[in-house]
């Protein structure tokens, strides 16, 4: 077996260890609440969990303390098996019944890092020693193409000044550069 042949099934077995394991963690609650981890000679559901697919006691209590904040949100909690229970919980606290369609297209359509970013920007406090004074607060819809693109554009923005950012800031900067843009543009 070459070096890339190694590779191409460590690649392919580690993702299927993500997909089995989130699987596995939809099917908790079902589990507890059948007692079934008893039928099989384990003392608790974490005892359980870890004899069968190796989740430590601590990651077996926040996927069932996620399934119990998503009891009412149906369409996140379905989320669970297919985008990752770590992945779900970013949004937990913050979704209600009522936003729960919302929130799960965005955690379906947005990786887990721009979802935090975009939690964190959520829960900023206007007025924020770490944010510049006059700060306006909009509120606006966008195709969730677009606010993918703003994110992307952000984070693109932090890794070039190597610091956070939050997404007015890049509406700005985006406007500066366009603005420049115009203003150098001399048509033929």
């Amino acid at each position: 077996m070459t070096d890339k042949e190694l590779f191409d099934l460590c690649q392919k077995y580690g993702g299927e260890i993500r997909k089995w394991s989130n699987k596995f963690a939809a099917l908790l609650p079902e589990v507890q609440k059948r007692r079934l981890y008893r039928k099989h000679k384990c003392c608790s559901i974490e005892e359980f969990a870890a004899k069968i697919a190796g989740f430590d006691h601590d990651k077996t209590r926040r996927i069932l303390s996620l399934h119990k904040k998503l009891e009412d949100k149906p369409l996140l909690k379905a989320q669970i098996e297919t985008q990752g229970w770590s992945k779900l919980r970013v949004v937990a606290n913050i979704a209600t019944p009522e936003t729960d369609k919302e929130w799960s297209e965005k955690v379906e359509a947005l990786p887990k890092k721009t979802l935090e970013t975009y939690v964190s920007d959520l829960k900023s406090v206007p007025g924020d020693e770490t944010q510049p004074a006059k700060w306006s607060k909009m509120n606006f819809k966008v195709k969730p193409e677009t606010e993918l693109r703003l994110r992307k554009f952000r984070q693109e923005l932090e890794k070039e000044r190597k610091e956070s950012i939050t997404l007015g800031e890049a509406l700005e900067e985006l406007l500066n550069r366009a603005e420049q843009s115009k203003k150098t543009y001399k048509p033929n």
